[in-house]
């Protein structure tokens, strides 16, 4: 496996064997401003402050003990993620130990009461340190102890000479990690993952197998077994949909390759849209405008364009998806905005608009309903285990509403 940590520029070369590759983005707090916490959100240096004012206490350590309690607020972290349908490995227990029994690592904790609601292990070099594992308790969550802990540690690292803290990396900008460290700091330059196996096509699967035991146990039964994901799916007739109101700053308009290219965004977000053109061979995507900056991002994808054929969309529908709002933009009803401009836009060529959203994530579903989208079934995706097949199965439930030209319940499955 080749990864990329701390660079200005990284793009693996194309090599045999390639099994997967993926963009990954990385956040980092530049410690050589005058004042760390002038980067951060408001709402994370409000929080940051509110935990101080608490009278919250900032520990450091590399003792087994705090390593226990450290493994403790981790397991809050992990399964709010895992819930969100995020993929989170555990950090590795005995890497950690390792690190901090050789000064590598270190342990900063957030403390009240004498009970550890958050904590980092950060990795330290002469010029910089690396975030390698978090976690926060739910009580911590409400206090704002890991904006607290991150604010503090950043401050000491500055005083002790470094010049940078990274956050760590993300592979997917519109998950909630990546929501909540870019509060703290930019997204870093484009990186990427790659993994590669040279040998025959049995050692390769022996391999993925074996790798799966030594190195995360538990994702061996999504080797051995497959993995799968449920989405929850909404629909409407596109002359049916919601009106929303629209503020005079705001403007919405189909963005070309040229908007992709010179439009004011985060530069992470520039290169994943631009990536994602790449993969698909068409730019379907939408952007909402405030002041002139891309504050929100959306993708009509048609039924000719629909790989692979999870809704199994006919001729005269699409999907609506790839919906993301930049962090400092959140909160100003600008999803339901695109969706009701987007299916204004292509009435004429669109009967019906679907999209999905995972079952946990409320707020997407929120803004669907206020856009006027109605629950119209489900689809269930089946990736089998990775040495039988690379096909994934799709098992679709759909009781289609209003007048689509569909009735009843239709259930079937593809590959």
């Amino acid at each position: 496996m080749i990864q990329t940590y701390g660079s200005v520029q990284a793009k693996i070369p194309n090599l045999p064997g390639e099994l997967w590759r993926a963009s990954r983005w990385e956040f980092c707090i530049d410690l050589m401003r005058p004042d760390v916490t002038a980067q951060f959100g408001k709402e994370h240096r409000r929080l940051a402050k509110r935990a101080d004012e608490r009278g919250m206490q900032l520990r450091r350590s590399r003792n087994i003990t705090a390593l226990e309690e450290h493994l403790r607020v981790s397991q809050f972290s992990t399964a709010r993620r895992r819930e969100r349908g995020e993929e989170v490995s555990d950090g590795g227990v005995k890497l950690m130990s390792a690190l901090l029994e050789s000064g590598c690592g270190e342990l900063f904790q957030a403390v009240e009461g004498g009970r550890v609601l958050s904590s980092i292990l950060v990795t330290k070099a002469e010029g910089g340190a690396y975030l390698h594992a978090a976690g926060t308790d739910s009580d911590g969550m409400k206090l704002g102890a890991s904006h607290f802990l991150i604010s503090k540690t950043a401050e000491i690292l500055k005083q002790e000479g470094r010049t940078i803290f990274n956050l760590g990396g993300v592979n997917d900008l519109q998950s909630g990690l990546a929501a909540y460290k870019s509060h703290f700091g930019k997204v870093g330059n484009p990186l990427e993952s790659a993994e590669f196996h040279l040998g025959t096509r049995l050692q390769k699967k022996l391999a993925t197998v074996i790798h799966a035991i030594r190195t995360d146990p538990k994702s061996l039964k999504s080797a051995l077994v497959g993995s799968g994901s449920r989405w929850k799916v909404y629909s409407a007739s596109c002359g049916r949909l919601n009106g929303v109101e629209v503020p005079p700053d705001v403007h919405i308009k189909k963005l070309s390759d040229k908007d992709l290219a010179k439009l004011p965004m985060p530069e992470g977000v520039r290169q994943e849209q631009q990536q994602r053109v790449r993969r698909l061979g068409f730019n379907g995507a939408y952007g909402v405008l405030c002041d002139q900056h891309l504050a929100h991002i959306s993708w009509l994808v048609p039924a000719a364009r629909e790989v692979p054929r999870t809704l199994a969309l006919r001729a005269d529908e699409a999907e609506i998806s790839a919906c993301f709002t930049l962090p400092e933009f959140r909160g100003r009803n600008l999803y339901p905005m695109a969706i009701s401009f987007i299916a204004e836009t292509v009435k004429q060529e669109v009967r019906t608009i679907y999209m999905k959203t995972t079952f946990s994530n409320l707020a997407s579903q929120r803004g669907l309903m206020k856009a006027g989208l109605r629950p119209c079934g489900w689809v269930i995706e089946y990736d089998p285990p990775r040495f039988v097949s690379k096909q994934t199965l799709v098992v679709r439930g759909f009781r289609w509403l209003g007048k689509s030209g569909r009735s009843g319940r239709r259930e079937g499955s593809s590959c």
